[in-house]
C-alpha cells in the first residue's frame, strides 16, 4: 500500500490516475443527462415515446377491471406482471397505430365528433346531452380534443385489424 502511495505522489501516478478517472466520470455524466432526457417515458417505440404517466392511467384501469374478479383484494393482483403486461400492450397499440396511421387508415375530427354524438352514453331522452359529454370529460380527466384523438386513434388501429382479419384466408 504504501508503495502505492508512493507511486501516486509522482507524475506517473497522477497521469494513470487521469487515465483512469476521466472514463468513469464521462460514463457517470452521460448516465446522468440520459435519465434526465428519458424521465416520462415508460417505453419508446419507433422513436416515439409511450408516456409514464399513460402507462399509469392505463394500469388503473386495468386495476380497476381486474378489482372485482378478485373479491376487491388489491393484494391478489401482482403489480409487477400486471405492469409488465400493461406496457406491452401499450407498446402493441403503439405499433398497430404507427403502422395504421403509414397506411393511410384515419378518420377526420369531424367524423369522430359524429361518433361522439352518436354515442348513447351521453344522450338523455334520444338526443345527445352537452351536460352529460362535459361531465365524462371531468370525470375522465380529458379535454374534448385529447378525446377526439383517442377516438382517430382507436379507429385507425380498428380500421387496420379490420382489413386484415377480413382479407385472412380461414
Amino acid at each position: 500500500m504504501e508503495a502505492f502511495r508512493t507511486l501516486i505522489k509522482g507524475w506517473v501516478g497522477k497521469v494513470l490516475l487521469v487515465i483512469f478517472l476521466v472514463p468513469f466520470a464521462l460514463v457517470g455524466m452521460e448516465g446522468l443527462f440520459s435519465l434526465g432526457s428519458k424521465a416520462g417515458v415508460a417505453a419508446t417505440v419507433n422513436k416515439n415515446d409511450v408516456s409514464t404517466n399513460e402507462l399509469d392511467q392505463a394500469l388503473n384501469q386495468r386495476r380497476q377491471q381486474l378489482l372485482p374478479q378478485v373479491g376487491n383484494d388489491d393484494s391478489k393482483i401482482d403489480s409487477a406482471v400486471l405492469r409488465e403486461q400493461v406496457l406491452d400492450g401499450l407498446v402493441e397499440r403503439a405499433m398497430l397505430l404507427q403502422q395504421a396511421q403509414s397506411l393511410g387508415f384515419q378518420i377526420s375530427d369531424v367524423q369522430a365528433a359524429a361518433l361522439i354524438r352518436k354515442e348513447p352514453s351521453f344522450e338523455v331522452d334520444g338526443k345527445f346531452s352537452e351536460e352529460r359529454f362535459q361531465t365524462f370529460l371531468k370525470m375522465s380527466g380529458q379535454t374534448s380534443k385529447g378525446l377526439i384523438q383517442d377516438i382517430q386513434s382507436q379507429m385507425a388501429v380498428q380500421q387496420f385489424a379490420g382489413g386484415i382479419t377480413t382479407s385472412a384466408i380461414t
